[in-house]
């Protein structure tokens, strides 16, 4: 049966897949001022789909009537990403604990693929509050979305922008390069891959291909940074 099925080992023992999603947790801090934080009620999720086939997703709370979503069902391409907006809409109490649950199906199935929750809390001195753990649908918000800017002293050395040697970038853009070729190469296991020309001893396991993407999205952030 593992040979028919390229993901059995990344099977629990109810036979879900892990869910790729970053960060695991988010905090929303209480007393942020504007200029540190144009957008303190915000916080963006990264969907990740590493399969070879498209996935659907559903985003689940255990208190939908505090946050919002543009996008609380979607779907995603084998092999992409998705970044997901989380609104927080009313003041909440600091220690306030609350859950997100993000749900992922092949699409067009109804069994579930896997799931894995997130925790989202309100911080500003240690507190604690009790929170259901029923888990709602969450509104459907089509807010759009705003990147947060920062603002710095130009005249304190220690926010002067450090640029990484043309050394280092090189070596980071080289690597994504390796990378990005090995997710596009045939899956050892995949039915499709004896039908292709790329020889047989330069396919990669599932294992492989995800150290290869999780390396990719490392060395894209680092490439990235200076210009952000």
């Amino acid at each position: 049966m593992e040979e028919d099925n390229p993901y059995a080992s990344m099977m629990d023992a109810s036979g879900r897949v892990p869910v790729f999603v970053f960060p695991g947790e988010a905090e929303f801090v209480v007393g942020t001022s504007a200029k540190d934080d144009p957008h303190p009620n915000r916080k963006c999720f990264t969907l990740y789909n590493p399969f070879d086939y498209p996935i659907s997703y559903r985003i689940l709370c255990t208190a939908a009537h505090n946050y919002t979503v543009p996008d609380n069902e979607g779907t995603l391409r084998e092999r992409c990403q998705k970044d997901i907006v989380i609104r927080c809409k009313q003041r909440l109490q600091v220690g306030q604990i609350d859950k997100l649950r993000f749900e992922t199906r092949r699409l067009g199935e109804r069994e579930l693929l896997g799931c894995k929750d997130i925790r989202l809390r309100t911080v500003l001195e240690a507190s604690s509050s009790t929170t259901s753990n029923e888990f709602q649908s969450l509104p459907n918000d089509r807010s759009k979305r705003k990147e947060p800017t920062v603002h710095i002293d130009p005249k304190d050395p220690s926010n002067q922008p450090q640029s990484p040697s043309p050394q280092n970038q090189l070596f980071c853009i080289l690597t994504g390069i390796v990378c990005a070729c090995a997710l596009l190469v045939p899956t050892i296991g995949d039915t499709n891959s004896g039908s292709s020309l790329i020889p047989s001893w330069v396919h990669l396991t599932l294992q492989q291909k995800l150290v290869a993407a999780y390396i990719l999205g490392i060395v894209t952030i680092l490439v990235l940074r200076p210009q952000l």
